[in-house]
């Protein structure tokens, strides 16, 4: 994986991170200390989902 590419997976794992509600949150913590350095979050459904959605949405446009 080339640098822009870790960059911008680090910068996608933030962005689903903080679209998270409450719930979700906590169930993401508790994953993280149950199954400690085994823990992938981009290996996780809900991340997956996450990112298959934003695939599908269009970038905003820009102004002229």
């Amino acid at each position: 994986m080339a640098l822009s590419d870790s960059s911008s997976s680090n910068t996608k794992i933030h962005q689903y991170l903080n679209q998270l509600n409450d719930l979700e949150k906590k169930a993401h913590f508790i994953a993280k200390h149950h199954l400690g350095t085994s823990y992938n979050i981009t290996k996780s459904n809900g991340y997956i989902e996450w990112l298959k959605k934003q695939d599908q949405t269009p970038p905003p446009k820009s102004p002229s």
